[in-house]
């Protein structure tokens, strides 16, 4: 089933239910996105195609206040449309295929829009699935926008261990990274082209000599040029004469390059979460890498992390358990609890991925993880209050 058949359905599905709810005047402050935009969290298993949120009438109807002729008629009008919904929330419904047909075909839709969301926000750094579906598909190379292939070599390389700086995009003089490392003898500078051309479109001499042009201007130790489509035999000549100095690599270069990036991401992870490492982080750092968020419904619940790695729109959170300081176990305030034994039975299963943004309004960091909103702990003991 083709992309654009896949958008058809989940219009015909927004237009049934904006039609069923305009017909009986209940269509107000309601409105659809997905997961990914709503929860800022990559697909689940079996995908939520359609995300669905409301309020006025339709929050009436829907959470059983109103008219239950109403509540079932709204829950019948999707027995043949092949999806069903569940509530996440009270003001929030979800919609998953109910076709054991279409849930392989919308897990790669929207699995293919998560991976166009971490290269554009450069969250390679953290999620290796980033590069383990180029290293399994990379085929896909060619589907993505030229600035995003770009930026997917920038993480490739700096998670390859290079000082990678991406260039601006447009007049750029023919360089789209530069790539900085040490060898044997001192620093070296590699000026690398990036082409995202489908296949037929063949790298000629002239685009190679330019590059060579560049390097030697510049007088770069190397220059790398990067396609995924294929060179011409000329090309392939110039480049074999310039005795190293030029480089040219296809998309197999490519995976290649992805799955040793994987490797070292999920080997780094795995350092992160020992307790030597977290006992450094909050000995160095006292109370700046520790975060909370409060949440709950109908009562204030208190969850702490620590950051164990953080870049400019991801982090790695790691939960810590909290202790009292006042209270009767149901209301009073807490603090993270950091001592020895506690860290020492924290592992892996206590991480998570967190996206990080900056609030519009001040200089306020947020972290969003586990359907919960983190942001720095001032080292104040917080209140909570589990009463429902």
């Amino acid at each position: 089933m083709t992309d654009a058949e896949l958008t058809q359905k989940l219009e015909d599905l927004r237009k049934l239910i904006v039609d069923w709810a305009t017909e009986r005047d209940l269509w107000y402050d309601s409105s659809f996105t997905d997961w990914v935009t709503h929860f800022d969290m990559e697909p689940t298993q079996i995908p939520c195609v359609l995300v669905m949120t409301y309020e006025g009438p339709l929050f009436e109807i829907i959470n059983g206040y109103a008219d239950s002729a109403l509540e079932d008629e709204f829950t019948e009008l999707f027995d043949d449309t092949g999806f069903y919904f569940e509530l996440h929330d009270h003001v929030t419904a979800c919609f998953y295929p109910s076709n054991d047909e279409l849930i392989p075909h919308y897990q790669q839709f929207f699995e293919w829009q998560w991976i166009c969301k971490l290269v554009a926000e450069d969250y390679g750094d953290l999620y290796e699935e980033l590069f383990e579906y180029f290293q399994a598909k990379p085929e896909r190379l060619r589907d993505l926008h030229h600035r995003d292939f770009e930026r997917l070599l920038d993480s490739v390389f700096r998670n390859n261990g290079y000082l990678s700086t991406l260039g601006p995009g447009s007049g750029d003089g023919g360089v789209d990274l530069r790539l900085y490392h040490k060898d044997a003898i001192g620093d070296v500078t590699t000026l690398v082209q990036a082409k995202r051309y489908a296949e037929s479109r063949a790298i000629n001499l002239e685009a190679v000599a330019a590059l060579s042009a560049v390097v030697e201007d510049e007088r770069a130790n190397r220059g790398l040029f990067v396609t995924t489509s294929r060179f011409l035999p000329s090309a392939k000549k110039f480049a074999d004469r310039q005795q190293q100095r030029i480089t040219l690599a296809t998309s197999g270069d490519v995976q290649r390059w992805c799955n040793t990036a994987s490797t070292r991401i999920l080997r780094d992870k795995s350092q992160l979460v020992t307790q030597s490492h977290v006992s450094s982080l909050l000995t160095d750092h006292d109370n700046e890498q520790i975060v909370y968020a409060s949440w709950g419904y109908n009562c204030t619940l208190i969850s702490f992390a620590i950051i164990l790695k953080e870049t400019k729109n991801a982090a790695l959170l790691m939960y810590l358990p909290s202790k009292h300081i006042d209270g009767d176990g149901q209301v009073g305030t807490v603090v993270p609890d950091t001592t020895a034994t506690s860290i020492e039975n924290l592992n892996a299963d206590n991480v998570m991925r967190a996206t990080r943004s900056k609030s519009e309004y001040n200089d306020t960091v947020y972290f969003h993880a586990d359907h919960k909103l983190f942001e720095r702990w001032d080292g104040n003991p917080v209140y909570f209050n589990s009463m429902d």
